[in-house]
């Protein structure tokens, strides 16, 4: 069971971060039609071709996916991977307990982007503590999201619960 909630708290704290960082772009870039990246993975796209999908291409001998236009779920699995293993880093302090301080979970969900993402800017490369607020806010998000999603899925496994307490004790 632990790993079914592990990898579903993931994946909605993984869909969250795409959403999210959908919205940011466009509050940056609010010309911004697309956002053009390689798929980086031949076999997906050529698993998901269609010559009707405007949110793929080929260009310059490069398949491409417009990662502004299209969902999560809609993302090759290289393009997942990033939110997802931010997914992970928060489904873990929430089941080993570290999410109740929601800053400490936080900065353990920042230290562990550091080690995936070497090239950030180097404003980022810094500790929790030294992030600006609105840096600090983004990590926060995804820890406060994964909170929501598993307080979701135990008022869903205590309504259960409940509903089948009658027929427990009625034998």
């Amino acid at each position: 069971m632990s790993n079914e909630l592990r990898e579903h708290i993931a994946t909605v704290v993984a869909r969250y971060g795409h959403h999210q960082w959908q919205a940011d772009y466009r509050k940056q870039n609010p010309d911004a039609m697309s956002r053009w990246k390689p798929a980086g993975d031949d076999a997906w796209v050529n698993a998901c071709w269609c010559d009707n999908d405007t949110t793929m291409r080929m260009e310059s001998g490069v398949n491409e996916i417009d990662i502004l236009n299209r969902s999560y779920e809609q993302l090759s699995p290289a393009w997942q991977a990033e939110n997802l293993a931010t997914g992970y880093s928060v489904a873990d302090c929430i089941l080993n307990g570290t999410a109740i301080n929601v800053d400490k979970a936080a900065a353990f969900v920042h230290d562990e982007w550091i080690k995936r993402n070497p090239w950030a800017d180097e404003a980022l490369k810094v500790s929790f503590d030294e992030l600006t607020e609105g840096e600090k806010d983004k990590d926060r998000a995804f820890v406060i999201i994964g909170l929501q999603e598993f307080a979701n899925m135990l008022d869903a496994f205590v309504a259960r619960s409940t509903s089948l307490a009658p027929c427990l004790t009625s034998r």
